[in-house]
């Protein structure tokens, strides 16, 4: 999506106790469209195209819920439960009613 620009402010790597890693993001969002995206749509994909959605492991300052609306910015704190952790993963925006990625970003 052209006006749409996400900047990667902090990224980290965490274990859970659980067994499993949670992967932590602080973001700066700038919605430059007139489109409005949804937490809903917004996933960590690895590339075997395993999708994981936004996990409450993270604690009180990650988010779960939120929407963007056109013509803001705004900052988040969000984190993803990885069930691959080892593989590359990126930040994939799927569009609300085609389920089409609308915007894909690397991670690692």
């Amino acid at each position: 999506v052209e006006g749409l620009n996400i900047r990667i402010l902090k990224m980290k790597k965490k274990r859970d106790g659980l067994g499993n890693k949670v992967l932590f993001l602080d973001l700066s969002v700038d919605n430059s469209t007139s489109k409005r995206f949804k937490s809903i749509d917004l996933f960590a994909e690895d590339s075997n195209g395993n999708r994981n959605a936004l996990s409450s492991a993270g604690g009180f300052e990650e988010t779960i819920s939120f929407e963007i609306e056109p013509h803001s910015l705004r900052r988040l704190k969000i984190c993803f439960t990885l069930e691959w952790p080892k593989l590359p993963h990126k930040l994939v925006w799927l569009d609300h009613h085609t389920r089409q990625p609308v915007h894909v970003m690397p991670l690692f």
